[in-house]
């Protein structure tokens, strides 16, 4: 049980990070006492309150924001002081793990403590993001298209370099509670079989599946990430065929089509 190494989730804000921590919870992953408060969301945030704030500390030294992302995220002995006590505030005997989209950014100093950690990442559709953060702080459409494309291309650099599992937020329903299994079981996550509560497809508001008007740049990282997500959780034959029903808009195993399932929002 000693050599049981964390869990770091890595994505953008508004990507499908806190329904992806709250899942693996539910799988066994422990996350200490995280902040369960929304004020722009119905979702728990399922974030640990201190390791978000050195996070925003770091991005302050480096003279960035969570939403100015700055060209290089260095670690004083402070911050690293900080971070040490609180890994030691961890258990070592269950798996635990931890969520900030920060983390996404300052990631190399958590693994220069955490050379073992397994991480996983998440990711939505650029359009989705927009219309999300447009609504809960304001900004405009290209500030935020720039955000996403330097976060994502901050995680998409990770895999480069460490290889994880990738899940697409935007996925139906029945595909996404596939990837939350499959990630669960790469884990080997106590739960066996976990219900996936957490995921409630309704809260998904905003869908688009077009990259029409989207800058190149923000396609190609789109692209990338996708491709990465197919491989991480390739479809079953079961699930495939029913992909195809649900596009033809055939009921499956007594239950209506996957936009039904999901709120029809």
């Amino acid at each position: 049980m000693a050599n049981i190494q964390p869990v770091i989730i890595l994505g953008m804000h508004r990507s499908g990070t806190s329904c992806l921590t709250g899942s693996l919870e539910e799988a066994g992953l422990f996350l200490g006492d995280v902040n369960n408060r929304n004020s722009h969301s119905h979702r728990a945030l399922n974030e640990y309150v201190d390791i978000r704030q050195l996070n925003s500390r770091i991005l302050e030294a480096n003279g960035g924001s969570w939403d100015s992302v700055p060209a290089t995220a260095d670690w004083t002995d402070e911050h690293r002081r900080i971070r040490d006590r609180l890994i030691e505030s961890f258990p070592t005997d269950r798996p635990w793990g931890f969520k900030d989209p920060r983390t996404t950014i300052t990631l190399e100093g958590w693994l220069e403590a955490l050379p073992g950690a397994r991480l996983v990442g998440t990711f939505r559709h650029p359009t989705e993001v927009v219309m999300a953060l447009e609504k809960r702080n304001g900004y405009p459409a290209e500030k935020i298209l720039g955000i996403w494309n330097d976060y994502n291309r901050l995680m998409l650099e990770a895999h480069d370099r460490y290889g994880f599992d990738v899940i697409q937020y935007d996925w139906p329903g029945y595909r996404y509670r596939q990837g939350l299994k499959t990630i669960a079981e790469n884990l080997d996550l106590p739960v066996r079989n976990p219900r996936f509560t957490h995921y409630q497809p309704s809260i998904r508001r905003n869908r688009s599946s077009s990259e029409v008007g989207l800058p190149g740049e923000t396609v190609a990282i789109f692209e990338k990430l996708c491709a990465l997500a197919e491989r991480s959780v390739p479809l079953t034959p079961s699930l495939r065929m029913r992909a195809v029903l649900n596009a033809i808009g055939i009921r499956t195993g007594g239950r209506a089509s996957e936009s039904s399932e999901d709120g029809g929002d």
